[in-house]
């Protein structure tokens, strides 16, 4: 959430383009360097969401330190591929809706 101070208005039907924010909650789009919009905005927060609700991100089986260690060419990568895990045990211990929410933003 730190990121706010690198936002950019985007109103109405409109697009932005280049890298902005930290990668490993930048959406495809974004990392693979993609004109984008308010769409990513829901995909940063599907991410947040899912780190908030299982202490891991969706696209690593690993937590914070061990992010740290990855180098910045393989966290953006595997962001730019957008294949997530929404089929693991901390997410599956999840109540439905939740499990409901995090499909809907990280689609």
């Amino acid at each position: 959430m730190v990121d706010f101070g690198c936002a950019r208005a985007c109103p109405g039907d409109c697009s932005l383009e280049g890298l902005s924010g930290t990668p490993a909650y930048m959406a495809p789009e974004v990392a693979a360097g993609q004109p984008y919009g308010p769409a990513s905005d829901l995909w940063g927060a599907g991410v947040m969401l899912y780190q908030l609700l299982t202490g891991r991100f969706p696209y690593w089986d690993c937590g914070v330190d061990a992010l740290r260690e990855m180098p910045m060419r393989q966290v953006l990568a595997d962001v730019r591929d957008g294949v997530v895990m929404l089929d693991t045990p901390s997410v599956n211990a999840l109540s439905p809706e939740a499990r409901a929410l995090l499909r809907a933003l990280l689609e």
